[in-house]
C-alpha cells in the first residue's frame, strides 16, 4: 500500500493545477504544441517534478512531493521491521543466527509473519489510504483552501475522526495480508532454494 507522490506533479503538468499567478482563474489544459522529446520527457516522473517546480516554485518540493515520500518510507519500515520482530516467534532458529539462519524458517513461519506484517502494515496504512482516495486535485487547485497535501491531511482528520478514516478496514487488512504472506513467501523461496 503506497501513496502517490506524483500525483500533484501530475496534476500540474496537466495543467489542471494553475500557476501561483493564476490561482484566482480556473486553471485550462494547456493548447500549445509540444515536441515529442518534450513530451517524452514530461511523461517521466523527473519530467513531472521539472515542470511543476518550474510553474509552481521550488515549494512544491517539500509541499507537495516529501509528505507521501515520507509516508511511504514509514509505512515500508513498518512492514519490514514488524517481519523481523515476529519471524522468530514462528521460528526460533531466526533469533540465534546473526545472518543465514539454518534450518531456513519453515514456509507457516514465513506465512504467519508476512500476515501479522501485511496487519500491521494496513493498520498504519489505513488513514493515509483513507486520505489518498479522498484527496482530489481540483479542491486543492481551485478552492484554494489547501495550500499542500499535509494541510488536507490535517483538516480532513479533524473533519472526519479516527472512526470514519477506518471505515472499510477488514476488507483492506485481508487483501494486504493475503498480499505480504506471497511477498515473503517468495522472497523465502529466493533466498533459500532448497
Amino acid at each position: 500500500m503506497r501513496v502517490d507522490y506524483l500525483v500533484m506533479a501530475r496534476a500540474a503538468t496537466l495543467g489542471i493545477i494553475p500557476t501561483p499567478a493564476n490561482r484566482i482563474l480556473p486553471a485550462e489544459p494547456q493548447a500549445k504544441q509540444l515536441s515529442k522529446r518534450t513530451q517524452f520527457f514530461r511523461a517521466t516522473s523527473i519530467g513531472m517534478v521539472a515542470h511543476a517546480i518550474k510553474t509552481q516554485g521550488a515549494g512544491f518540493i517539500y509541499r507537495q512531493v516529501l509528505p507521501p515520500l515520507i509516508m511511504n518510507s514509514f509505512i515500508g519500515s513498518v512492514l519490514y521491521t514488524t517481519y523481523i520482530f515476529t519471524l522468530p516467534v514462528f521460528h526460533p532458529a531466526f533469533t540465534y543466527q546473526k545472518s543465514r539462519t539454518f534450518p531456513p524458517p519453515p514456509f507457516p513461519a514465513v506465512f504467519m509473519a508476512g500476515a501479522l506484517a501485511g496487519a500491521a502494515q494496513s493498520l498504519v496504512a489505513a488513514p493515509m489510504d483513507s486520505l489518498k482516495v479522498k484527496f482530489q486535485v481540483q479542491d486543492l487547485a481551485h478552492g484554494g483552501k489547501h495550500k499542500s497535501m499535509a494541510s488536507f491531511a490535517i483538516t480532513t482528520l479533524k473533519e472526519l475522526g479516527l472512526k470514519t478514516v477506518y471505515r472499510g478496514f477488514a476488507l483492506t487488512l485481508v487483501k494486504v495480508q493475503r498480499t505480504e504472506e506471497g511477498l515473503f513467501k517468495m522472497r523465502r523461496m529466493l533466498t533459500y532454494p532448497n
